[in-house]
This record gives C-alpha cells, structure tokens and sequence, in this order.
C-alpha cells in the first residue's frame, strides 16, 4: 500500500500533463482571478502557494499582488518546478519564487 507521503501525483509529471493543466489553468483563468479579487488579495499581499505545479495559480497572483507583493510557491515535483521558474522568467515576474518541499 502506497502511503499518502510517497503517492505521486495521479496523473503524472510528464510535459503532455504539465500542457494540458496550462491550458486549463488558462480556461479557468477568469473565475480565478475573479475569485481571487472578491477573497481580498490585492497589491503589496504576500501570498504563498502550495502545491504550485507548473505555476500558474502563482503567476495569476503575482501580477493580482504587483512589484510590491510577493508570492511564494512550494511544489514537491522538481521538473514542475523548473517548468514553472521558466514560465514565470519568460513572463518577466520578479515577485515569484519556487521552493521544493513535500508539505506532508
């Protein structure tokens, strides 16, 4: 039996999965900023993420929270990670930072 510690993510870590929950992300993106705005998270708010994936919840809040937030992003899957520090690098955020680590 396969502890909650050590289950990997049900669907995987591969580039196919990684695209298709950017293009989700991307589909949902509007409710969540919306959702988001209505909870209360507005500039200069630090924020932190977890379970960050490829980065896409972190890059939404960072551009909702501006150059005087910040929003930290922990995610235990290494190549998601460098995913998501791409991303982000290639959308010219500063305010993101990305942190290995299993919650559990």
């Amino acid at each position: 039996m396969t502890s909650l510690r050590s289950a990997a993510y049900p669907l995987g870590n591969t580039d196919a999965e990684h695209e298709r929950l950017i293009r989700q992300a991307k589909r949902v993106a509007p409710i969540t900023e919306r959702f988001f705005r209505e909870a209360g998270i507005r500039r200069g708010q630090r924020v932190l993420d977890i379970g960050s994936g490829v980065g896409d919840l972190a890059m939404l809040v960072a551009r909702l929270v501006g150059s005087s937030g910040e929003v930290v992003a922990i995610e235990r899957d290494p190549r998601s990670i460098a995913k998501a520090r791409a991303r982000v690098s290639e959308a010219g955020l500063h305010n993101v930072s990305f942190i290995e680590s299993d919650v559990d």
